[in-house]
């Protein structure tokens, strides 16, 4: 099985789909919501959430039939699904609403990310918007694409920076590490600019990837988080590691990562947020 040539035009209407039947009919909807925890009270999911997650996933059925589908919201209830990324011909990595929380408070901070790897390669990615329409598409060598929503679109290219750039906005949490660590990191923001975090990957990276952001820290690997904006930076001719040096890839679930737009500036991370582990 090869890859459609307008495949990336399939990601973009089965994303965009989703977002105008499951996802923004239920913004600001909490009733339709239907808002429940999963194992932490701030991890959350809603009927939107599995219902676009579906919708994606039977769309991209049909064009690559053989695919493994990956959901964040399948995951949750199959975890074994994950031991299948990178040994089938094709994975499609699925995060139905990413920054699910934000969503259910009203916050136009969400985002829907869809990722295919090729064997242990990621080769496409699409990041879409549902509230303003545009979306940030990437395909492995052929490099990355915001497109609007009135179908005009542009390349996204490399931050002109080889160091930190303290002007910009960085993103990382410090509430994602143990308390007596967290002291020592926001010491260690000193000089990277204004550091905060969206609780939304896709747009962090997606701000990354156009040159808006400084960097993206993460200390969670979940692929359904990672592995498409990873590809949009990596595409607009940044860097995407983890922090041991490693280059990202979806195989590996369970190291801090780094995204920024230079690996000038990744090497810097990297050396700068050694301690954490």
């Amino acid at each position: 099985m090869t890859l459609p040539s307008d495949l990336c035009e399939h990601l973009f209407d089965a994303l965009s789909a989703a977002a105008a039947q499951d996802i923004m009919p239920a913004f600001r909807n909490i009733d339709r919501a239907n808002v429940r925890a999963k194992l932490q009270p701030h991890d959350v999911v809603t009927d939107a959430d599995i219902a676009a997650e579906k919708r994606i996933a039977a769309s991209l059925k049909r064009i690559l039939p053989d695919a493994l589908i990956i959901g964040e919201e399948a995951v949750s209830g199959q975890p074994d699904l994950l031991q299948g990324i990178g040994r089938a011909p094709y994975t499609v990595i699925i995060d139905p609403i990413d920054g699910t929380l934000n969503f259910t408070q009203g916050l136009p901070i969400f985002a829907t990310m869809v990722a295919i790897m090729r064997g242990t390669e990621t080769v496409m990615s699409c990041i879409y918007d549902p509230i303003t329409g545009d979306a940030l598409t990437a395909e492995k060598g052929s490099g990355t694409e915001l497109r609007f929503a009135n179908g005009s679109s542009v390349a996204a290219a490399k931050t002109d920076i080889s160091s930190v750039n303290s002007t910009k906005t960085s993103f990382m949490n410090a509430m994602q590490h143990p308390p007596a660590l967290r002291a020592k990191i926001i010491q260690a923001w000193e000089g990277l600019g204004y550091v905060r975090s969206l609780h939304c990957s896709a747009i962090e990276y997606k701000m990354t990837a156009t040159g808006i952001a400084n960097f993206v820290f993460s200390n969670h690997a979940k692929p359904w988080d990672h592995a498409a904006g990873a590809l949009a930076v990596s595409e607009a001719g940044g860097d995407v590691r983890f922090l041991d040096g490693t280059p990202y890839t979806p195989m590996r679930q369970k190291a801090p990562i780094v995204a920024a737009g230079s690996s000038e500036v990744c090497d810097f991370l990297c050396n700068r947020f050694a301690f954490i582990d």
